[in-house]
């Protein structure tokens, strides 16, 4: 996995494809959230834990694996904790 924070933040996954649940810290709601250049839809894909300050995204099938997210100006997106965790299996 690599990481890149900027203007937004992106996040490659590279090797196995497998479901996984991405939890980052981000301290504001994302303008919008991308994965392989097509933008997911909140509520399906993903969901804002403003309490927590954490964005959780949902994925189960990808091509390439090349997340990016956009924040508001002002809220700097953090890689601290960005850590994948796989889905369990039904």
């Amino acid at each position: 996995m690599a990481v890149d924070s900027g203007q937004s933040l992106k996040i490659e996954f590279s090797g196995q494809h497998e479901p996984h649940i991405l939890r980052i810290f981000l301290p504001a709601r994302p303008v919008r959230v991308t994965l392989d250049g097509s933008e997911l839809a909140e509520a399906d894909s993903w969901q804002f834990d403003a309490a927590h300050e954490r964005l959780i995204i949902k994925t189960r099938n990808y091509a390439q694996g090349r997340y990016e997210i956009f924040t508001v100006p002002g809220a700097s997106p953090s890689s601290r904790s960005a850590a994948p965790e796989k889905e369990p299996r039904r």
